[in-house]
């Protein structure tokens, strides 16, 4: 800095106007600038509407795989095990399904059991994992091929909006990945 400069200056030199030569020597040095500078700050985006609004539980929902896990079966044989977590958006509860693998049908099954628990999920949030986005296009053709009037004005009623995090951006799921 400019005082350290003057004191090492003025124990052998006397310059007249040493403080503004120093200013001027440290402004142009490229090393002194990268130590003096401050870290750049982005500004904090807002939280979407989900994330803060008031809803029932699970209504809207973050769901993502973790595992494997290991475990031994009755034949002593080693098997895999994993666990997709499903996250209310608002609230961040918790609730875990175990499966035996990330098949399509897992997810089916484990969002069967997690919507007959929680029927008044409406939104949910997932990355882009195989299964996931292939359950998304299945659940869509189920909701487009249904004719009847009574049960596709309680299937528009209930819809499931699945919408999917940006590729390869961890951070966009992250309540799931703390969880």
């Amino acid at each position: 800095g400019v005082s350290a400069i003057l004191h090492a200056l003025r124990e052998d030199f006397l310059l007249i106007h040493a403080r503004r030569i120093s200013r001027k020597i440290i402004s142009k040095c490229q090393l002194c600038k990268i130590f003096i500078s401050k870290a750049a700050q982005l500004p904090t985006p807002a939280l979407p509407s989900f994330r803060i609004e008031r809803s029932r539980p699970f209504r809207h929902t973050l769901a993502g795989f973790c595992g494997p896990f290991r475990y031994k079966r009755d034949s002593a044989e080693v098997g895999k095990a994993y666990i997709l977590i499903f996250t209310c958006a608002a609230s961040r509860a918790v609730y875990l399904e175990l499966t035996t693998d990330l098949s399509t049908a897992e997810v089916f099954g484990a969002l069967q059991k997690f919507v007959n628990r929680f029927p008044s999920v409406r939104f949910l949030l997932s990355d882009n994992g195989a299964s996931f986005v292939r359950a998304a296009k299945e659940l869509k053709l189920i909701y487009e091929h249904i004719k009847e009037g009574d049960i596709k004005r309680w299937l528009a009623n209930s819809f499931i909006e699945w919408k999917f995090a940006t590729p390869a951006a961890p951070w966009t799921q992250g309540a799931v990945e703390r969880m």
